[in-house]
């Protein structure tokens, strides 16, 4: 449960500070939530060291009309990521709990979208920051995440139903440093530029004009999701996942969702699964 305060200063811009949802991550801003993510999991390459999910700060955002078309924007300064040092599994990558503040410096990030037509929205945002402690060799260490998403939304009488394609792929970097430098951790010394990628693509069908109410209500789900392995080599490998759902819309904010996931960690057992959820929005 999020808690901030919102201040709408006209009918492009609105002022907010707290705790919210990163807007450099889509995915948690508008898909996050059960009832509206599309099948019981959430996709592992925008979690996972690479994207922000939850900020403590300020923001400010809005959209605005460029002639036909429509741009929106978010932007905001918050504690920050903390850079991981002391586990060689975990060098080089972020921690997003961002509820405390390990130095002097801010985060800044964003998200800036462009609708050239109705049903269509294409995304680029951004966080950069000095995850390191203060006081420390890493305090002057820069961390850069990026993320572009694509949004498309089709009504089809062809295919008498409904189209929604998702997608978002993000980029993380950090400098190069060197962990456990006196190899008294006992994995150094480490020099590292860290670097971990992962992204989604999810397709999604629903048969919205046909007679019969019983398949007006499904919805079938196919999806990719991919994450690099851990930047020091010595922690989780790249995974890679193909799952295909099928919902059932009880109403417009209740859903039952049955998923097969084929799940394959790189070197590792397949981890395949049945997922079952139901869920319900208020």
């Amino acid at each position: 449960m999020n808690a901030q305060i919102s201040y709408l200063l006209n009918d492009y811009i609105a002022l907010g500070a707290g705790e919210f949802f990163s807007p450099s991550n889509v995915f948690v801003e508008r898909f996050e939530p059960q009832w509206i993510n599309k099948l019981p999991d959430r996709p592992i390459g925008v979690y996972h060291d690479v994207l922000p999910n939850i900020s403590v700060g300020a923001q400010i955002r809005g959209g605005f009309p460029i002639g036909p078309t429509r741009a929106d924007y978010a932007f905001y300064v918050s504690n920050g990521p903390t850079l991981n040092t002391f586990d060689a599994r975990t060098a080089g990558t972020l921690d997003f709990n961002s509820y405390t503040d390990n130095n002097d410096n801010k985060a800044v990030g964003g998200r800036v979208g462009f609708l050239p037509i109705p049903g269509v929205e294409v995304g680029y945002g951004f966080e950069t920051s000095k995850p390191g402690f203060q006081g420390t060799s890493f305090s002057r260490v820069q961390a850069l995440v990026q993320s572009v998403d694509l949004e498309i939304t089709r009504d089809s009488d062809l295919l008498k139903g409904r189209i929604n394609l998702f997608a978002q792929y993000a980029w993380a970097r950090v400098d190069h440093a060197v962990y456990d430098p006196d190899g008294s951790l006992g994995f150094g010394p480490l020099p590292l530029t860290a670097k971990r990628d992962g992204g989604y693509a999810e397709l999604a069908y629903r048969p919205t004009k046909l007679e019969i109410d019983f398949l007006r209500n499904l919805e079938l789900i196919f999806r990719w999701d991919h994450l690099s392995g851990a930047p020091s080599g010595l922690g989780d490998p790249s995974e890679t996942r193909w799952t295909i759902g099928l919902d059932y819309w009880l109403s417009p904010s209740t859903v039952i969702k049955a998923a097969y996931e084929w799940d394959k960690p790189n070197g590792e057992r397949n981890r395949n699964a049945m997922l079952l959820q139901t869920a319900m929005g208020f």
